[in-house]
């Protein structure tokens, strides 16, 4: 379980790593170096690194992919199964975030808006059946 207070974890490293990074470049005077968004979105990262990697051990934990998507699957012959290819990313964490990814990943946004809460729906049901309760409000909000 990823926990900040493990400084050996990988969001307490790229936190560790992104400070630095931003030292060095701002210290030559190449501030936004990145670009708005991608460094906007480091710094959100890096000052909430505390808070995300507390709730990413607040949901549901297995096996997961972490590139969960289309690309990764291949259909057995005659169609009856699938397999899933390119393990070289997997840890142990949330479940949600290989169902987010092959949902964003693998879909348009057109099948994501028609079809992404009614999925997301099954997804909590199967989780259910197996004994796992994990609330609607947290599953879309842990989604989002």
């Amino acid at each position: 379980v990823v926990r900040c207070s493990d400084q050996q974890s990988w969001l307490c490293l790229i936190k560790e790593k992104s400070m630095s990074v931003f030292r060095r470049e701002r210290a030559a005077g190449r501030s936004g170096f990145l670009g708005g968004d991608a460094e906007d979105i480091g710094e959100f990262i890096h000052s909430n690194a505390d808070a995300i990697s507390f709730s990413l051990t607040q949901a549901p934990q297995t096996l997961a992919h972490c590139d969960y998507r289309a690309g990764n699957l291949m259909r057995e012959k005659g169609g009856l199964g699938i397999k899933v290819l390119d393990w070289q990313t997997f840890t142990y964490g949330p479940g949600l975030y290989d169902v987010a990814n092959i949902v964003v990943c693998s879909m348009t946004v057109t099948e994501c808006e028609k079809h992404c809460k009614r999925l997301l729906r099954l997804y909590q049901s199967r989780l259910s059946e197996l004994g796992i309760e994990y609330e609607w409000a947290r599953l879309w909000s842990d989604f989002r």
